[in-house]
C-alpha cells in the first residue's frame, strides 16, 4: 500500500489508546470486543444530556434547522432502504463517537432496528418541529432507553460467544 511503517504505527497506537484494539501477546493486536460497561456509561451520558438538548432545540428551531432535519430523516430512511449497513449507521450515528457507530453496526444489522430507530428518529424530530420541547425530551429519552437496551442485548450476546474482552 506504499505506507511507511510510521503511520502505520500512529494508527495502531491511537486505535489502542481509543479501545478498538488491544494487546494479544505475541499476537500483536486485536480487534477489542464491545464492552457492556462502557455502553452503559455511553447511554448514561446520553441519557442525562440528550432530552434537554431535545427541549432546548424544540425552542431554538428555525426553519433552517427544520428543514436540516427533514434532510436527516430523508437520508435515514433512504440508508434503511437501500440495506447497506455502512450508510445506515452513518445516518444513524452521525454526530457520536466510533464505539458508538461499531455497537449500532450490530444492532442495525436487523431491518427491523433499523425501522424502529427510524420512526423513533422522525418522531422526535415532529416534536422539535412543532416546538414541543417536553415531548421532544420525553421521547429522547425513551429512545435512549430502548437504545441502550439494544445495544447491550449486543454487547451482552457478544460476551457469550466470545468470552470476556
Amino acid at each position: 500500500m506504499s505506507v511507511s511503517r510510521q503511520p502505520v504505527g500512529q494508527a495502531l497506537a491511537l486505535l489502542k489508546s481509543q479501545g478498538f484494539v488491544k494487546e494479544a501477546g505475541r499476537r500483536g493486536l486485536v480487534v477489542a470486543h464491545l464492552d457492556a460497561v462502557f455502553f452503559k456509561s455511553i447511554y448514561e451520558l446520553r441519557s442525562a444530556i440528550e432530552p434537554m438538548a431535545a427541549r432546548l432545540a424544540a425552542m431554538r428551531m428555525t426553519r433552517e434547522s427544520e428543514q436540516e432535519g427533514k434532510l436527516i430523516i430523508r437520508e435515514g430512511y433512504r440508508a434503511l432502504r437501500s440495506g447497506e449497513l455502512s450508510a445506515l449507521v452513518q445516518a444513524d450515528a452521525r454526530h457520536y463517537w466510533n464505539h458508538l457507530r461499531r455497537a449500532m453496526g450490530e444492532v442495525l444489522q436487523s431491518k427491523d432496528e433499523g425501522k424502529l430507530v427510524w420512526r423513533q428518529h422522525e418522531e422526535i424530530f415532529n416534536a422539535l418541529a412543532a416546538r414541543d420541547g417536553e415531548r421532544a425530551g420525553r421521547m429522547v429519552q425513551a429512545h435512549l432507553e430502548s437504545a441502550v437496551a439494544r445495544v447491550l442485548a449486543v454487547v451482552e450476546s457478544h460476551a457469550r460467544m466470545h468470552g470476556p474482552a
